[in-house]
């Protein structure tokens, strides 16, 4: 963990867990943002149901190639197979920061996997419902706990980079 703050960079590598949904693009364009600012790798990840490949998914990866290097922005493209939570917090363990659209809006989406993976994410989550932002606010929930102090240092860091003043 020291040498990427040595390199000033908070987020070498960034998971973008998406199914092809407008909103899994648009957490793969709010990543972009992230990943141009912090000069990042994006790590796209497709998580199959049935065949692992499939015109689909070569359709997904053609569009998430083209973005990525519109943004200039080095990546891959990964599929697996399983369970989609599951495969999202493994995943993560080799990435600093994970960004994905709830599979719904609201509290239904607490029924989904997003609740396992918020408790179970050993990194950062960016979650992004509706268009992307160019990140130049932020609200930070803060009780205390550990995860909670993670998350003040990273914004304090994002702040401080874009010479943002109080």
């Amino acid at each position: 963990m020291i040498d990427r703050y040595a390199e000033e960079r908070l987020f070498k590598d960034i998971l973008v867990p998406f199914n092809g949904s407008p909103q899994s693009w648009d957490a793969v364009r709010q990543a972009l943002v992230v990943a141009a600012r912090d000069q990042s790798q994006m790590h796209g990840l497709h998580i199959a149901d049935k065949e692992t490949f499939s015109p689909a998914i070569e359709v997904m990866q053609g569009q998430f190639d083209e973005l990525c290097e519109a943004a200039g922005v080095q990546h891959d493209f990964l599929v697996e197979r399983g369970e989609i939570a599951q495969k999202i917090y493994e995943r993560a363990l080799l990435a600093d920061l994970v960004s994905a659209h709830p599979p719904m809006e609201g509290l239904p989406s607490l029924g989904s996997g997003l609740r396992k993976i918020i408790w179970r994410c050993a990194r950062p989550l960016l979650t992004i419902c509706g268009e992307p932002s160019p990140l130049n606010r932020a609200m930070l929930a803060f009780d205390g706990n550990p995860k909670a102090k993670e998350a003040l240092f990273v914004s304090t860091s994002i702040w401080l980079s874009n010479g943002w003043q109080p």
